[in-house]
């Protein structure tokens, strides 16, 4: 294997270029995972602009219980987003209501009072 080895693509305005790192043992992953990750990115990277091809996963899919939970999150996230609709609507009638009542107590015509001789 090659150590030591740079790829360099040019986009738009940007420059990315990819050297393959050594593993080193301050990183929270085993040497075996970090050594897949990498070979998994160095396959999407390599397979970038081929669209013939399946998107390449560079990591592990999340397992069953995860989505699940992410899935009752996200329903609770819609509900709460409703609840907060409903609310600023709510809000925006007691609203108008309290400023068509303002107006109104404005436009009455006050009668004045008689002078006191």
């Amino acid at each position: 294997m090659v150590e030591n080895v740079q790829y360099c693509f040019y986009f738009t305005f940007v420059r990315l270029t990819l050297t393959k790192m050594p593993y080193n043992r301050y990183i929270q992953i085993s040497e075996e995972r970090y050594n897949t990750l990498i070979g998994r990115y160095q396959k999407f990277i390599e397979n970038i602009h081929d669209d013939d091809q399946d998107p390449i996963s560079i990591y592990d899919p999340l397992p069953k219980k995860f989505l699940d939970e992410l899935e009752v999150i996200r329903e609770v996230s819609r509900e709460l987003a409703l609840k907060k609709d409903e609310d600023l609507k709510k809000a925006d009638k007691q609203n108008e209501v309290e400023t068509k009542v303002a107006e109104t107590a404005e436009n009455e015509v006050k009668i004045p009072a008689e002078p006191k001789v």
